[in-house]
């Protein structure tokens, strides 16, 4: 197993660009709020949501186009800048704060559910908060958790627009 773990290692460390889709990232941004919207219902809108998910969807169109565009450069700055902003992406979905019952896990939009650890859920924050709505009717706690989305999926898409305009 560490043999497997050195030669990603190695490869990871060979590579200009680092081996990072943000189409697929798009896409699976995309199906998760398609999922939560068929299981959101009740007094919580999703409106701002849905505009900072196609926000992203644009800007990560944009910047898997410029990083088409620079795999030829010899370019070390702007292939740096555009690693970088790949990293800072992903650390824009992790929550500088544990959330009560996650200690370990932080991240808004890729995480078991809280009440089933062996199952992802889309935006599991969201998610979770709702798994017990009936019992608690706490509506605060779900609006707080699509806030929280809101804004980690804004910044991850401010993260990826190009800077070197």
């Amino acid at each position: 197993m560490s043999q497997i773990g050195a030669r990603i290692l190695l490869e990871a460390a060979d590579t200009r660009i680092l081996p990072y889709n943000l189409t697929d990232y798009k896409e699976a941004l995309n199906n998760n709020l398609a999922a939560l919207e068929a299981h959101l219902q009740g007094n919580v809108t999703l409106d701002h949501l849905v505009r900072e998910v196609r926000n992203f969807s644009r800007n990560a169109d944009a910047f898997e186009q410029r990083k088409a565009e620079a795999s030829d450069t010899q370019n070390f700055a702007k292939l740096r800048m555009l690693n970088d902003q790949m990293m800072n992406m992903e650390r824009a979905f992790n929550l500088a704060v544990w959330i009560a019952g996650k200690e370990i896990v932080r991240h808004v939009l890729f995480a078991p559910q809280m009440h089933n650890i062996y199952g992802s859920s889309s935006f599991p924050g969201i998610t979770d908060a709702l798994f017990d709505i009936e019992k608690t009717n706490n509506w605060k706690l779900v609006k707080e958790q699509v806030s929280i989305a809101i804004t980690c999926v804004r910044e991850a898409g401010k993260i990826l627009v190009a800077i070197d305009k």
